[in-house]
């Protein structure tokens, strides 16, 4: 790293421990989501007044982009409880399963037939834009009080999602690179396989850590108790997101269900008491709106404005697309019939409208464009698009579309 990239993130530093302030009494003010005016934000500094140039740190912004959202997926997992996912779990799983496919289908159907695109690249940019964004979600719930269970399922399937979307993106990418035939029974192996290891990691690791805080933290009654316990919940998704990408390359699944586990008191024995926990999730509250604000002002300040001007109808066609014909069809195939849960129409209208994207396209966005298979920054601006209008219009209505849908919980809103 040279003088001036050096320089260049120490004023990215400073510029965020300043907006963070700025964004908090705006966001308290207006009452919409704070990761809107951190994207506002990153658009600003980046791509309008040229003050950050993200491109010349890849290495950097890449690996902040990848553990901002798993440490985020993380947090989320801690506030989930165990009990409340087992009356949904047929929804979850059908949702970031079939989910993603169906999404995928519908999306690449129209750019297929819109843009004249191969199919096997139509099904591959869609692929990419298929999953729902934790990293985006989660932040927007920490801030507007809706039913726990719709959140849990929305969480959920956000977390879950990311690893059947990075499944089909690889293998139709290989596809795409090999001219070899697309096979659907690989790609079902792959996913279950992957999901499989996933959550045994999560499983393993918040265990081990359960194990340790008995073994090492159980007699500490110091005030230094509450700050070892975070260190320790720390190591936790460290140790579980490394291990997933490591073993089978699904780091957020591995970190999304060891949260989870760690956080329930009814899953495994030696928990720590509830004033460590509360310590904790405070401590990790703080660490989390840091991080939300590095990962939107980033992803703002690396939108290309020239490629934004260049496919700007072609982009806002598929964004479009997304919101209002791919994710309500995926929404009502993959939840209407589940028995167990009985959504009410309000809920699942409600499901059709919070469907954000974020972090995940973006940093595979990046791997994408590393092959010459679309025209010059056609996939940045396309990506670029969907992430500004889903972010933009979607996060912001959503507290809106809560109290109009009646789907708010009324004990978090008095508390």
């Amino acid at each position: 790293m040279n003088l001036n990239q050096a320089s260049g993130l120490l004023i990215f530093f400073m510029s965020i421990t300043l907006i963070l302030f700025a964004v908090a009494k705006l966001s308290r003010w207006t009452k919409i989501p704070d990761i809107v005016f951190f994207l506002v934000a990153g658009i600003l500094m980046g791509p309008v007044w040229h003050w950050l140039q993200p491109t010349q740190n890849s290495l950097f912004v890449s690996t902040l982009f990848q553990l901002g959202a798993a440490i985020i997926l993380f947090i989320g997992g801690t506030e989930i409880r165990l009990k409340v996912l087992q009356g949904i779990w047929p929804s979850i799983v059908s949702s970031a399963t079939l989910g993603v496919v169906v999404t995928m289908l519908v999306l690449g159907f129209v750019i297929h037939c819109l843009f004249h695109m191969p199919w096997i690249l139509a099904m591959l940019i869609s692929s990419l834009l298929a999953p729902t964004d934790p990293a985006t979600i989660i932040p927007v719930f920490e801030q507007i009080p809706i039913r726990e269970r719709l959140r849990s399922m929305l969480e959920s399937e956000s977390a879950f999602n990311d690893a059947t979307g990075a499944v089909l993106f690889s293998i139709l990418l290989t596809s795409a690179l090999s001219k070899s035939h697309f096979s659907i029974g690989l790609a079902v192996f792959q996913f279950i396989w992957q999901a499989f290891l996933g959550i045994a990691i999560g499983f393993f690791t918040s265990g081990l850590g359960r194990f340790f805080q008995f073994r090492f933290l159980r007699k500490s009654n110091d005030g230094r108790s509450g700050i070892d316990h975070t260190w320790l919940s720390l190591s936790v998704f460290l140790v579980s997101y490394l291990l997933g990408q490591w073993i089978s390359g699904t780091g957020f699944m591995a970190v999304f269900v060891s949260g989870i586990i760690w956080s329930d008191k009814e899953v495994l024995p030696w928990r720590a008491s509830e004033d460590r926990v509360q310590t904790t999730h405070s401590h990790l509250r703080f660490l989390s709106q840091i991080l939300r604000a590095f990962i939107f002002v980033l992803l703002g300040s690396e939108i290309s404005w020239s490629a934004f001007s260049r496919y700007l109808n072609v982009s806002i066609i598929i964004a479009v697309t997304l919101i209002v014909l791919a994710r309500p069809l995926t929404v009502w195939f993959t939840i209407s019939w589940d028995p167990l849960s009985r959504w009410q129409m309000k809920e699942q209208l409600f499901m059709m409208w919070v469907r954000e994207t974020g972090v995940v396209p973006v940093v595979l966005s990046g791997i994408l464009t590393e092959h010459s298979l679309y025209p010059k920054d056609w996939v940045s601006a396309v990506v670029s698009v969907v992430v500004l209008l889903t972010v933009l219009l979607q996060a912001t209505t959503t507290s809106l579309a809560a109290r109009k849908l009646n789907v708010l919980d009324d004990r978090r809103s008095m508390a």
